[in-house]
C-alpha cells in the first residue's frame, strides 16, 4: 500500500467528491505521532520537489486508488488551538493484493474524477517531499510481514498564479541583487516518478 498525504493551508486545493473526516482533536494527533514515529524514514526530506508523472507512474506500476480522505487538523504552530491545516490522503493499493468482494471502492467514473484532481495537486505546485515506510494496519492491529509506504507533501509552493500564469522569481547573486533582465518561472530542483518498479529520485526532468 502506498499512501499520499498533502498537508497545506488553502481550502481551495482540496478536491471534491472525496469523504471528509471529523476534525482531529488535540488526542488524536499525540496518537497519530505516536505511530508515525515508528516508521523508517526513506526519503530524506528534499525541498521544492515535483510529483507531476509520479501518480501515472503509480498507475502504469499496477496501483489502483482505493481511498480518498479529507481532514481538518489543529495547527500545532498555534497556541490558541484555533488555526487548521488540510490533510488529504490518496491511497494506492497494488492490484493484485485487492479483494474487490471485501474492500470498498470507487465506481470508475468517480475514481477517474478523484485521480484527475491529484494529477492537478501534482502538476501544479511543488512541495517539500518525505517519505516513510510505517506497520500496516488492519482493523487498529499491525499485520505482521506488511508495511505500507507513506509520501507526506508539505509547504506548497505553487507553480501558477491564479489567472493561470506561471508564478516568476528574479534571479539574484549572493547578495540579493539582481542578475537577470527579466524574470524567470520558478521550476521544480527535484522530480519524484517510478521506474522498474523502484521509486526514484532525480534533479531533471525524466
Amino acid at each position: 500500500m502506498i499512501m499520499l498525504q498533502f498537508s497545506f493551508s488553502n481550502i481551495k486545493i482540496v478536491p471534491p467528491w472525496i469523504s471528509e473526516l471529523e476534525t482531529e482533536h488535540c488526542g488524536e494527533r499525540e496518537e497519530r505521532k505516536n505511530c508515525e514515529g515508528k516508521g523508517k524514514m526513506v526519503i530524506s526530506e528534499i525541498e521544492n520537489c515535483s510529483l507531476e508523472k509520479f501518480v501515472s507512474d503509480l498507475k502504469k506500476a499496477g496501483y489502483n486508488l482505493m481511498d480518498a480522505s479529507y481532514q481538518k487538523r489543529l495547527d500545532p504552530k498555534d497556541s490558541q488551538k484555533r488555526r487548521v491545516y488540510h490533510m488529504v490522503r490518496f491511497i494506492f493499493v497494488r492490484r493484485e493484493y485487492i479483494d474487490f468482494s471485501e474492500t470498498k471502492t470507487f465506481d470508475e467514473m468517480l475514481r477517474d474524477k478523484i485521480f484527475k484532481e491529484l494529477q492537478k495537486i501534482c502538476v501544479q505546485a511543488m512541495w517539500r517531499v518525505r517519505g516513510f515506510i510505517n506497520p500496516f494496519f488492519q482493523n487498529n492491529q499491525a499485520v505482521p510481514k506488511y508495511s505500507a509506504l507513506s509520501i507526506n507533501m508539505e509547504a506548497r509552493e505553487p507553480l501558477t498564479q491564479s489567472n493561470g500564469q506561471p508564478v516568476v522569481v528574479w534571479q539574484k547573486d549572493d547578495s540579493n541583487s539582481r542578475i537577470s533582465d527579466k524574470p524567470f518561472p520558478i521550476k521544480p530542483s527535484h522530480y519524484l516518478y517510478i521506474t522498474d518498479n523502484t521509486i526514484q529520485l532525480s534533479q531533471f526532468v525524466i
